[in-house]
């Protein structure tokens, strides 16, 4: 093995590069920043926030009326509809962001055919 030249190899970033990862560019992009779990929010580079759209209330009361009609639970609905019971409590309350195969769903355990 004496015909092979091994020699170590060190790897190191230059002070230039040290410098450049060392600044960032704060408030200066647009970001969707996830907060708490189902909340999304998206910062504008002057500082104003968008809220996300959320379900409407008569959309939420209209679920959980069919929910009641039925004599169902929030957990029951949950199995029904193969979520979460937390997932049914958020929305109940209106704390989910709005998605269209949340509200299909659950329309569709409740048994809602018309459109809210």
């Amino acid at each position: 093995m004496s015909h092979q030249d091994w020699k170590p190899v060190v790897l190191r970033k230059t002070a230039n590069q040290i410098k450049k990862s060392n600044t960032h560019s704060r408030g200066k992009h647009n970001t969707i920043a996830k907060r708490s779990g189902t909340q999304l929010s998206r910062e504008l580079t002057d500082g104003e926030s968008v809220k996300p759209k959320r379900f409407e209330k008569s959309t939420i009361r209209a679920i959980i009326q069919a929910r009641l009609e039925q004599k169902l639970s929030q957990k029951q609905l949950a199995q029904k509809a193969s979520l979460q019971p937390k997932l049914i409590a958020d929305f109940e309350q209106g704390r989910l962001t709005y998605q269209p195969q949340l509200l299909n769903r659950l329309k569709r355990s409740v048994g809602i055919r018309t459109k809210i």
